[in-house]
């Protein structure tokens, strides 16, 4: 959620509703199945079947296997989301740049899915601990409520659809912090075989 997403057996989502409207006005009969970010690769690496996925970063590693649509949606800039006790240590820093040089934090993120080249770079850079997970934006935000990692990058609208519909969320002490130097939001896109 927002994007796409299953709740109570219904599929719904912004860029799903999105998605259904290119594929019904190119005239492409589509279905739509869920699966982790993960098998979604293996599967497009594997190249076996005609399949596609959306929302997707165009990336030099994804562009060796998968083909691009034009752009669907543009992202906002990403956000940290920092958890009740170790929002001092992350708001002492002035940057993003600097915030990602700190050896003595822990960074939660989801597992098999990308920030963005300039963001995955910064992480894979990162001296401190990296927690991956294959957990959803709020798991993850869960974990950083519950302090056991300091803060998370999360996309803005993960971020307000979190604020807006999710009781776990409200009172849990977590402190959202914008920095001046985080990159621009990315364009997503439709991927195919």
């Amino acid at each position: 959620p927002p994007y796409s997403f299953v709740d109570k057996g219904v599929a719904q989502g912004f860029l799903l509703e999105r998605t259904k409207r290119v594929m019904n006005r190119a005239g492409i009969e589509a279905r739509f199945d869920e699966m982790p970010p993960k098998r979604i690769f293996l599967e497009f690496e594997k190249n076996e079947q005609a399949i596609c996925s959306f929302g997707w970063y165009k990336l030099p590693a994804r562009e060796k296997f998968a083909l691009f649509s034009i752009s669907m949606h543009q992202d906002r800039p990403h956000t940290v989301l920092a958890g009740p006790s170790s929002q001092p240590a992350v708001r002492r820093h002035a940057t993003l740049k600097a915030l990602m040089a700190d050896p003595t934090l822990t960074l939660a993120g989801a597992d098999g899915v990308s920030y963005g080249a300039d963001i995955d770079a910064l992480i894979a850079a990162f001296p401190g601990k990296v927690d991956r997970t294959l957990q959803s934006p709020l798991q993850v935000a869960r974990k950083i409520a519950a302090e056991r990692a300091d803060f998370m990058l999360i996309d803005r609208d993960d971020f307000d659809y979190l604020s807006e519909s999710s009781a776990d969320f409200h009172g849990s002490g977590l402190v959202r912090v914008d920095y001046p130097d985080m990159p621009a939001g990315l364009k997503r896109y439709i991927l195919c075989s």
